[in-house]
């Protein structure tokens, strides 16, 4: 008897109470440095991650390969428009370093164009990526709301799926 009137509310109801579940899921308390190993044990690109996680800022992330003139333009672009923000942190990676490994299997862009700027939240959301080229109006855009990260961080971890019912 309970399940069918269980099975009653969900018919009547079914896209509000998945809509409900969906925002318990995405407000789901995740702290910025829950997940943050020993700094110690860190390479230089994981320590400024990790330190910008700890004062609530983002991080830049550039990867790189080769020191070409679009490495050179697009690091100059993110300190041009970074330096002077009390809101994020910049840091180069060149995927050719050994101790920088861990960090580039981790958003797996060994494979990637270069160079390539992740934007990541300071709970770890990645909110942008940008290949070869980027612009102020572009990081600026990778700056969301503390509700849109927890959204991409879970959708990311594939803890929520996103769901259209027309």
């Amino acid at each position: 008897m309970k399940s069918h009137t269980f099975l009653k509310l969900f018919k009547n109801n079914g896209i509000r109470l998945l809509a409900a579940g969906t925002l318990l899921v995405s407000m789901s308390n995740v702290s910025p440095a829950q997940n943050t190993p020993r700094v110690a044990s860190l390479s230089k690109a994981e320590a400024s991650r990790a330190s910008a996680a700890e004062q609530n800022k983002y991080t830049f992330i550039m990867f790189w390969k080769d020191q070409d003139t679009t490495t050179k333009s697009m690091w100059s672009t993110l300190q041009q428009n970074l330096s002077d923000k009390n809101t994020a942190s910049v840091v180069a990676v060149n995927t050719g370093d050994p101790q920088e490994r861990k960090i580039v299997e981790q958003y797996g862009v060994s494979r990637a164009p270069m160079p390539l700027t992740l934007a990541v939240a300071p709970n770890g959301a990645v909110t942008g990526s940008y290949v070869k080229q980027i612009n102020a109006d572009y990081i600026q855009q990778a700056f969301v709301s503390p509700a849109k990260s927890r959204c991409m961080l879970n959708l990311q971890n594939r803890r929520m799926v996103l769901l259209c019912v027309n």
